[in-house]
């Protein structure tokens, strides 16, 4: 049930047993259908816990969202202010101005229509313009005799200076107040693809199976859409549904011990996930044997484990007793090659990081979950 996360925000998995493990004809063949319940939904926390504050206070890895819509935010009146249009008693002789296209403009066809007019008097946007002589008429606008501060391309040369309406464009300004508008615009785009970015890596990520333990379900190499959001808003779990957590002290002891047992390094990092089904919530009464029998309820669910596999040594005989507050009780589909509950015992709801919910490749495999 172990997947490798790739993509924005993605985490990597792995699972302790190794993929060649083969599924086993019989119960436990047919347990991922058998654990495909119906489950009332479980309690939500109660509004005023210590529990349900923690989901208001601002998680860790909403901090950069936070600091970049901060930063958005304080653009927006700099923008207002450096970049602002000059007024007409502003034009003086010997000032460089910028004419640009409208930022007021409504539609395409507007704005072509005011390039065209631009470029058929010589004034381009965004280039900077001397302004050499000003009339100010009694009625009407200012008329600028104006020529380039720089050589333009042949193409746009002109015999200069020209004689323009200050009305020729909407908006003129001054150099570093363009300069300004560029800059903000350019940073505004960055920042839109950042806050995009950390916005998809904290609703969504994806991840690839690598493991047979949540087989027929899931297949190695399987790639799965996985949504967070349900579990930032604290959403109940039912039987049946899959997760993705992270592992659980217990289980990272097993990965410690396989590893040794196997003379490889043992991970620096647990930042991989495991996917897995849950079968049991608060309040439901589950019972393990030392075969890796599950009992739910009183009713059997199967999942026994081979005796000779290798999941043998590691399941471990839990008593029959309901299962505490914030506690799930996880399967792979899979009995014979899952390192699930039936080995390290209850799933701590805040070790849950999200839910599969769509495969999205193979493309023949493509769908819900």
């Amino acid at each position: 049930g172990s997947a490798l996360g790739f993509g924005i925000g993605a985490q990597r998995n792995d699972d302790p047993l190794p993929s060649r493990c083969v599924q086993r004809e019989g119960p436990s063949r047919e347990l991922g259908s058998a654990l495909q319940l119906t489950l009332a939904a479980r309690p939500s926390t109660q509004p005023h816990s210590p529990q349900a504050l923690m989901h208001v206070l601002p998680n860790p890895a909403m901090l950069p969202l936070l600091c970049c819509s901060a930063l958005v935010s304080a653009l927006i009146p700099i923008q207002s202010t450096w970049t602002r249009s000059l007024k007409e008693e502003e034009f003086v002789a010997g000032r460089i101005v910028v004419p640009t296209l409208a930022r007021r403009i409504r539609s395409r066809k507007e704005m072509k229509q005011l390039r065209d007019r631009m470029f058929a008097e010589g004034v381009y946007p965004g280039v900077d313009y001397i302004i050499e002589t000003i009339e100010r008429p009694r009625n009407g606008p200012a008329i600028l005799r104006v020529r380039p501060e720089y050589a333009l391309i042949p193409k746009l040369e002109r015999n200069w200076p020209v004689r323009v309406p200050v009305s020729v464009s909407p908006d003129w300004m001054t150099p570093s107040g363009y300069n300004a508008q560029v800059a903000i615009f350019a940073l505004g785009l960055a920042l839109t693809g950042l806050l995009g970015a950390l916005a998809a890596s904290t609703v969504l990520t994806l991840s690839v199976i690598t493991s047979t333990s949540m087989a027929p379900t899931i297949l190695p190499r399987d790639v799965l859409l996985v949504e967070k959001v349900s579990r930032r808003f604290h959403a109940p779990l039912r039987r049946g549904d899959l997760v993705f957590f992270e592992p659980p002290a217990e289980l990272r002891e097993i990965v410690r011990a396989r590893a040794a047992a196997a003379g490889v390094a043992e991970p620096r990092r647990y930042g991989r996930l495991f996917v897995k089904r849950v079968v049991a919530a608060e309040d439901d009464v589950v019972g393990v044997d030392d075969h890796g029998h599950v009992t739910l309820n009183g009713g059997d669910i199967g999942a026994d484990v081979d005796p000779n596999g290798p999941l043998a040594s590691l399941v471990k005989m839990q008593q029959t007793l309901p299962l505490a507050s914030g506690k799930y009780f996880v399967l792979g589909d899979n009995a014979d090659s899952s390192v699930d509950s039936r080995c390290w015992g209850g799933l701590d709801e805040a070790d849950i990081v999200g839910r599969p919910v769509v495969r999205v490749f193979p493309l023949s495999r493509f769908g819900p979950l």
